[in-house]
């Protein structure tokens, strides 16, 4: 239940950089608590404060030998029963090696017994509520990585955030 996370008051988190590591805005850390894979910086969270982000709450994090206090931010997903599977495309394979397999999971249990046998297996068009529509960020328990709106982008870009990965290609299909 998503809801426990919200009355939750940890300790103060912390880790160090790995040997060669450079600071930036987004980082990855390890070991990930489930649902905070990433630890982001003051700027960032500042930014994103400022925007259509649904429920979240940050966790403060300590970086060891690094002046500035990062953060674990956690968003509300869209849970697996808010999927709407039947206007959804789940693959297995990759398109790079022509072996694209289409799967018909008509449920949220299915899906789960798919990815117990699956666990490479993925969307590749996501269909959410539209009640998600105009979220500049939405987090989903099917994929680590949240989705970012365009405009969102361009602000973090403009500010200079670093450590943000934007990829198209490959992506998943996000639709309302």
């Amino acid at each position: 239940n998503q809801d426990i996370v919200f009355n939750l008051n940890p300790p103060l988190f912390s880790g160090k950089l790995r040997k060669g590591a450079k600071i930036t805005d987004l980082m990855e850390y390890g070991p990930v608590y489930h649902y905070l894979y990433r630890i982001y910086s003051e700027k960032y969270i500042n930014i994103i404060k400022r925007f259509s982000i649904g429920d979240y709450k940050t966790f403060n994090f300590k970086v060891e030998d690094v002046n500035e206090m990062f953060h674990l931010v956690f968003i509300r997903s869209v849970t697996l029963n808010e999927i709407f599977y039947d206007k959804s495309t789940v693959v297995t394979g990759h398109k790079i090696v022509n072996n694209i397999k289409y799967h018909n999971i008509k449920t949220s249990q299915e899906y789960i017994e798919f990815n117990k046998n699956f666990p490479t297996g993925c969307f590749e068009k996501l269909t959410i509520s539209k009640k998600y529509y105009g979220r500049d960020i939405i987090q989903t328990e099917v994929n680590s990585l949240p989705f970012y709106s365009e405009k969102l982008i361009d602000y973090l870009l403009d500010c200079g955030i670093t450590g943000l990965e934007i990829k198209y290609k490959n992506s998943i299909q996000l639709d309302f």
